[in-house]
């Protein structure tokens, strides 16, 4: 993964060739970048895929002259993409939009195929099953430190 601040990211809605020429990549990969990216907003998101559809490479961009809260849904919303959770938007993923939780929620259904897989045959109790351990497991990431009284 490569993230990079800078600023001009982008030509008009287009990244910038120079910026990505910068990054020594191949200028068949900064074609294939600009083809196929829109960074006008200042946000600019790419992944390179292996021969297997898999992320090889992902690229995240952002103007340093964006406000820091929209620097740093932009930055995040790369990191979240570089681990291949996608979601049908076609703008950044917005702290603000409860994305966050989003992602906890995905990470707990994660945890909970592991727990749970191969113990229950009827679909009633395997819901039941995954949202008992989905909340448990919510409770235990989301749950304050508990303070030493003394």
């Amino acid at each position: 993964m490569i993230v990079v601040v800078s600023t001009p990211i982008n030509e008009g809605s287009k990244p910038n060739r120079a910026l990505l020429n910068r990054l020594n990549f191949p200028d068949s990969a900064v074609d294939q970048v600009i083809a196929g990216s829109d960074w006008s907003t200042g946000c600019g998101l790419f992944a390179f895929g292996d021969v297997q559809g898999e992320i090889a490479l992902s690229l995240a961009v952002a103007d340093k002259n964006l406000s820091a809260g929209t620097l740093r849904d932009c930055i995040s919303d790369g990191v979240i993409r570089a681990f291949g959770l996608r979601t049908k938007r076609t703008s950044v993923v917005r702290s603000a939009d409860g994305y966050f939780q989003y992602l906890l929620l995905t990470r707990a259904l994660r945890h909970c195929d592991g727990e749970i897989r191969d113990r229950y045959s009827e679909i009633a109790t395997l819901k039941a099953a995954y949202i008992r351990c989905a909340l448990e497991f919510m409770k235990k990431v989301l749950a304050l430190p508990e303070m030493d009284s003394k």
